[in-house]
């Protein structure tokens, strides 16, 4: 029930289908562009993979509240796949980026990953449903 509302929130923070927002990154003046269809998010900021589907949000929210029913308030690890192998202490598998990689997109232990992490949390943040921090993000009640 939580995650449909999260991925309503990012349609209704997003606006309409298929119409582009532009996204603030946490690094000043850098942005990007993302709009919604079907099949998930499209982003300009990931060359090769734009589409991110909605399972990717649905596994992130899932984890963001899995860890914030163990402690109120917990920061979730982005994780880092740039020169990280998945199951390491930078790319773990309980991090967003760790999550998404193993659940949505089928990496094993060990294997490497493409980076989508600030296109990531970029949507969730704009949407409203987490707090971006460096290295972590905090679920919000939304």
């Amino acid at each position: 029930m939580i995650i449909r509302k999260g991925i309503a929130r990012i349609k209704e923070q997003l606006g309409e289908k298929n119409h582009v927002v532009t996204i603030p990154l946490m690094k000043a003046g850098q942005s990007f562009t993302a709009k919604w269809d079907d099949r998930g998010v499209w982003v300009d900021n990931l060359d090769k993979q734009p589409l991110l589907p909605w399972a990717v949000f649905e596994t992130a929210i899932e984890l963001m509240i899995e860890k914030d029913s163990k402690n109120r308030g917990a920061h979730v690890l982005k994780g880092n796949a740039v020169g990280h192998r998945l199951g390491t202490s930078a790319f773990p598998l309980d991090s967003i980026e760790g999550r998404v990689a193993h659940v949505v997109f089928g990496k094993k232990i060990e294997q490497t990953a493409f980076r989508k992490i600030s296109a990531i949390v970029g949507v969730l943040s704009f949407a409203g449903i987490c707090t971006n921090g460096r290295g972590y993000v905090t679920l919000n009640q939304f």
